[in-house]
C-alpha cells in the first residue's frame, strides 16, 4: 500500500482538513490534463480535477464499469463552490469542453443551462444517451426542480444510478434506455445556503453530489492559450483508452478490483461508516462518497489500460473522496443554523480579515448587502454577548461623527 501522506493515516482516517487536493491524485492522465490547463486560468486545480473526471467519464460513458453493491458507472454529479465568482468555475469547466468538443464521434450531448423538463427529457429519451448537464448556478437548478408538477429533481436523482429511466404522464411517455447522465453546477456558498433546503438532503438529491472549494490561484492579467501539442496528446491518449473500453466492452466491461485494493478500500470505509452514523447533515452528504472512490479507480484503471482495479487506481481515488468530504464538510458547517446566526458568523469573519478588525458600519452594512436596521438589530446583540464593540470618531465641526465596529 502507498504510504500516507500528511493529514492521514494508511487506512485512510482523517486527522486533519486538507485545503488542497493531494498531489498524489494527479497521475496518469489527470496529470497530463493539469499540465495543459492548470496555466492558463486562476481556477482552483480541484476544478479542473473534477471537470475532468466528468469529461473522461462521458467519454467512457457505459463501456466500462465496476461492481460495488451495484453496477457503477464513472458519471458524476458535481457542484464547483466558492467564495464568491472570483474562482473561474465555469472557467475551468469550459476548459474541460474544449476537449469534450475534440471527440465529436463520441455521441456526449452537453446541455447548457436547465432549461425545462420537457426538454432534457426530449434529450434523454431514446437508447445509450450520454447527457452532461451544465448549470451555470446550482441554485437555478433547484429551483426549477422545485417548481410545482416538476419532475426534474425526481429524475435527476434517479439517472445518478444510470439505470433505464420510464415516465408515463397525462402529458407525455418517456423511456431512456442505458442512460448516462453527469452535472456540473456551479455556485456561491451563500448562494447555496439560500437555496439548499433540509429536503434536498434528506431526500437525497444534494448527496449525490461532489461538492469541489477551491481557493484562486494570483491574478493572471493574460492568460495564455492551451498549449497545441499537449491538447492533441492527450486527446490521442484519450481515444486510445476509449479504444481498449470498447474492447472490455466486448466482453461485459467490468474492471475488477484486486484483493489488494479491496482491502485498501476496506480500511477507508470502515472509518468511514463511523462517521455516516452521526447525526446531522453533514452525515448524509458523506454517504454517496465510497460510490466516487470506485468510480474514480475506475477511471485511473481504465486510462491504465488494465482490467484491474489495483492499489494503485483506489488509493489516490480514496484521497480525493477525503479531500471532498472536507469540502463538503467546510461548506455545510452553518448549515441548518438559523439566519441570525449565520449572519453574526459572517459580520466575524468580514472583520477578522480586515486591518485592526475594525471597520466602519456603513462599511460593514455594503459588504454583507444588509439592511441597515438589520444590522444594527445583530451588533446589538454581538455587543452584548462581548463579541463586538460600536465606537463613534471625534465629531468634527460640521460632521456627523461616523460609527465603528471592532471585533473583541
Amino acid at each position: 500500500m502507498a504510504p500516507a501522506e500528511p493529514g492521514y493515516s494508511a487506512g485512510g482516517k482523517q486527522n486533519s482538513t486538507r485545503s488542497e487536493l493531494p498531489e498524489s491524485c494527479w497521475q496518469g492522465l489527470f496529470a497530463d490534463y493539469k499540465g495543459l490547463v492548470a496555466p492558463t486560468t486562476e481556477a482552483p486545480d480541484a476544478y479542473h480535477f473534477a471537470a475532468f473526471a466528468v469529461v473522461a467519464g462521458a467519454l467512457f460513458g457505459r463501456r466500462v464499469w465496476v461492481h460495488y453493491a451495484n453496477r457503477l458507472y464513472p458519471n458524476f454529479y458535481v457542484v464547483l463552490t466558492g467564495k464568491s465568482g472570483l474562482p473561474r468555475k465555469s472557467t475551468s469547466w469550459g476548459r474541460a469542453r474544449d476537449l469534450a468538443d475534440a471527440f465529436q464521434d463520441a455521441s456526449v450531448q452537453v446541455i447548457h443551462g436547465t432549461g425545462s423538463a420537457e426538454g432534457f427529457l426530449d434529450a434523454l429519451q431514446g437508447n445509450g444517451r450520454v447527457l452532461v448537464m451544465v448549470a451555470d448556478e446550482f441554485r437555478t437548478l433547484l429551483g426549477k426542480g422545485k417548481q410545482e408538477g416538476s419532475i426534474l429533481v425526481p429524475c435527476l436523482t434517479e439517472l445518478f444510478s444510470c439505470g433505464d429511466y420510464r415516465l408515463k404522464t397525462r402529458q407525455r411517455a418517456v423511456e431512456a434506455v442505458a442512460p448516462f447522465v453527469s452535472i456540473v453546477a456551479n455556485t456561491t456558498i451563500t448562494w447555496l445556503e439560500h437555496s439548499l433546503a433540509e429536503s434536498d438532503v434528506l431526500g437525497g438529491f444534494a448527496g449525490r453530489f461532489l461538492y469541489v472549494m477551491g481557493e484562486p490561484k494570483d491574478p493572471l492579467p493574460y492568460p495564455p492559450k492551451a498549449d497545441k501539442a499537449k491538447f492533441d496528446s492527450l486527446v490521442k491518449s484519450l481515444t486510445e483508452c476509449r479504444s481498449f473500453a470498447d474492447d472490455v466492452a466486448k466482453s461485459g466491461g467490468e474492471l475488477v478490483p484486486s484483493e489488494e485494493a479491496r482491502a485498501t478500500f476496506s480500511e477507508y470505509y470502515k472509518d468511514h461508516y463511523r462517521r455516516c452514523q452521526e447525526e446531522g447533515t453533514q452525515s448524509t452528504l458523506l454517504r454517496r462518497l465510497p460510490d466516487y472512490c470506485w468510480k474514480l479507480a475506475l477511471l485511473y484503471a481504465a486510462m491504465d489500460k488494465t482490467r484491474a482495479i489495483e492499489v494503485d487506481h483506489i488509493t489516490p481515488a480514496i484521497k480525493a473522496c477525503q479531500f471532498f468530504e472536507d469540502c463538503a464538510q467546510s461548506i455545510f458547517a452553518t448549515f441548518g443554523e438559523s439566519k441570525t446566526l449565520r449572519m453574526e458568523r459572517k459580520i466575524e469573519e468580514v472583520l477578522k480579515d480586515t486591518p485592526g478588525r475594525t471597520m466602519k458600519a456603513r462599511d460593514l452594512q455594503r459588504k454583507l448587502t444588509i439592511d441597515a436596521r438589520l444590522l444594527r438589530s445583530l451588533c446589538d446583540a454581538m455587543e452584548e454577548q462581548g463579541v463586538i464593540d460600536r465606537f463613534k470618531d471625534a465629531k468634527e465641526p460640521g460632521k456627523r461623527p461616523t460609527l465603528y465596529v471592532t471585533l473583541l
